[in-house]
């Protein structure tokens, strides 16, 4: 993750000698302010009404970007995202494209029927690079072009993939039961320019003051956390059968293969990003969790061991009440059958059931008292003293507080230098991206823990 800013401290000022120079201070103060909130509403795309609003209500800039961010969030969760496309596409525009017909020009660009077919596309794609700068080998889908078309999946766990956007519908929809730890953080997708979001280092100190006697300064400081816009690049395979296919259902699914692949490369990054050169520090390599120690040579988890990862979030003042633990499937088969305490005939790892948003029943993780979740994402071949790569992560905190922002176009180029699988196309997806974890300290990290 890029290094954060100087550290700045905020100091209580005195009283100014004069009323003039007081009022004008005060005026550039409110000019200052209305101006930062109406770039930060710039930088993030937030609706001009939402902007005046909080300059009315005297909003301080910290105060409307953790609303603009909450708001962009909740639209994202709910697919309701305003991705801010360059190109201001209607949704019969978004209805009219079809992302087959531009993949086929990436598989035979020189065939004049394919370009012909494909000549919607072809403008939408010359327009984002107008519109960006940007130029590729390959070619650009923008999001806004791709609507989600209505796809019944047989053989899944639900249903429908139904929305207005790539982003809401399937960044967070299609890999809910693979990428989790990109399903409980904080997304804002439709960047545009570096985004420096602030945090707080130290709170300011109340004191008691004697009769008369100034208040103690209570000194504050701050810092930012940056992000930048980093390439993702990922693989996709597409059959050439489905190239002939001219649906709005096979549009969807080449569409969420599409997703997919970069949607994992997110997840990725975001749990176990190493951190050096273009690739961002994910959770489980960032300085400042709190570590869960198992031993020299790794340990098998225990419930003392399980408390204390509550704990040490605790102890950073960073507890919430919606954390949550995320780990391997081999840590939760290995929970599932330690027993609380010996004899007791309750374990560690719980399943309770519950009813799903789709009404249906299904059962939940819970440990310690918490959401527990398992995926494949985390690491399981870790090494401590003698145990050679059969260690296990286990992460626990407020994943609210690890960010991942997205900005632009996917950029899609045919694989040349890789041989076609029975006839199919390899595609690599790239996407701008990057991972941030605001505050480290909202997590406790195990990495020597035995399955």
């Amino acid at each position: 993750m890029p290094s954060p800013t100087p550290t700045t401290t905020i100091q209580p000022s005195g009283p100014t000698k004069h009323a003039a120079a007081k009022r004008s201070d005060d005026e550039l103060t409110e000019l200052r302010r209305r101006e930062e909130l109406r770039t930060i509403g710039r930088t993030f795309g937030a609706p001009e009404h939402l902007v005046e609003q909080h300059i009315a209500e005297g909003s301080q800039p910290n105060t409307f970007r953790t609303a603009v961010l909450d708001n962009m969030e909740t639209k994202a969760r709910a697919g309701a995202v305003d991705l801010r496309g360059p190109l201001g596409l209607s949704h019969r525009d978004t209805e009219r494209y079809s992302l087959i017909k531009a993949l086929r020009v990436l598989a035979d660009p020189h065939d004049p029927h394919v370009r012909n077919a494909a000549g919607f596309e072809l403008e939408v794609h010359r327009a984002y690079e107008q519109a960006t700068g940007k130029t590729t080998d390959g070619i650009f889908i923008p999001h806004e072009a791709m609507a989600t078309r209505a796809l019944t999946l047989s053989g899944g766990e639900g249903s429908s993939l139904v929305g207005t956007s790539l982003l809401a519908g399937d960044f967070i929809g299609a890999l809910r039961n693979k990428s989790l730890a990109l399903k409980l953080c904080r997304l804002l997708p439709g960047l545009v320019g570096n985004v420096s979001i602030p945090r707080q280092i130290t709170a300011g100190n109340a004191g008691w003051v004697a009769e008369e006697a100034d208040a103690p300064e209570a000194n504050q400081t701050f810092d930012a956390v940056q992000m930048t816009a980093k390439s993702l690049a990922a693989y996709s395979y597409l059959s050439r059968k489905m190239l002939v296919q001219t649906t709005p259902e096979a549009d969807a699914l080449v569409q969420d293969d599409l997703v997919a692949a970069v949607a994992n490369g997110l997840d990725g990054a975001l749990v176990a990003g190493a951190g050096t050169g273009a690739e961002p520090a994910g959770i489980t390599t960032i300085s400042g969790t709190y570590p869960v120690i198992g031993g020299p040579d790794g340990a098998t988890l225990d419930w003392n061991k399980v408390v204390e990862f509550e704990t040490g979030v605790a102890g950073g003042n960073a507890d919430v009440d919606d954390m949550a633990y995320l780990t391997t499937p081999g840590i939760r088969g290995s929970l599932k059958a330690t027993e609380k305490a010996t004899g007791s005939g309750a374990f560690c790892w719980e399943e309770v059931a519950a009813v799903g948003p789709d009404t249906t029943l299904r059962t939940a993780g819970y440990l310690n008292g918490f959401a527990a979740y398992a995926s494949n994402q985390v690491p399981s071949s870790l090494s401590k003293g003698t145990a050679v790569g059969i260690c296990h992560a286990v992460i626990f905190g407020d994943f609210k507080q690890a960010v991942v922002g997205l900005w632009g176009a996917l950029d899609i180029n045919l694989d040349r230098a890789t041989p076609a699988l029975k006839g199919g196309l390899r595609l690599v997806v790239f996407q701008d991206a990057d991972v941030a974890i605001r505050t480290p300290s909202s997590f406790a990290v195990m990495k020597d823990a035995l399955a």
